[in-house]
Order: C-alpha cells, then structure tokens, then sequence
C-alpha cells in the first residue's frame, strides 16, 4: 500500500507499526523519496483489513490517497516473522 498526503514526519511509521502488531500483521513501513509512505502487510484477510481501517481513521486528516495492491507471494518470497519499521 501507498500513502500519500502529510504523512512524513507526523509519527506515521510509528503508529502504523503499533496498530499492525496489535493486529498480527507483518511485514513494514517506510517514508519514500517522493513524499509518500510504503507499507506492505502480510497477514489475515479480516487483520490486514482491520489495520487498513485504523490507519484511516486514525489519519483521516493526514491521508490524502490510499493505493493498495493484493500481491501473492512467489516461490521465492521469504516470510515476514514481524513488523518494521524501514529507513
């Protein structure tokens, strides 16, 4: 997913860090050079969608658009064992 809006330096990552492991969601979070925020979520249809609600309301002010793609992992995808946060 892609975030963009006022979304860097408002503790975004952060949050979002906090709601994925309150919702057993893996994977990570970082700022990109053009502005906006990558998250990519591997969990749960019901928790990835859970987390996705959050962040919305959470940062209903701060979000200006949402893009989000469902990928399936390949076969050589290697799992996510947590959630980061990415530099």
């Amino acid at each position: 997913m892609c975030y963009a809006g006022r979304v860097q330096g408002v503790g975004f990552r952060r949050a979002v860090a906090q709601m994925a492991r309150t919702h057993n969601v893996r994977g990570y979070v970082k700022n990109l050079p053009n502005g906006t925020v990558e998250l990519v979520a591997s969990g749960g249809h019901a928790s990835v969608a859970a987390l996705r609600a959050e962040i919305r309301a959470s940062f209903a002010d701060n979000v200006t658009a949402e893009h989000a793609d469902d990928l399936t992992p390949g076969p050589r995808s290697r799992p996510f064992f947590d959630f980061q946060i990415c530099t």
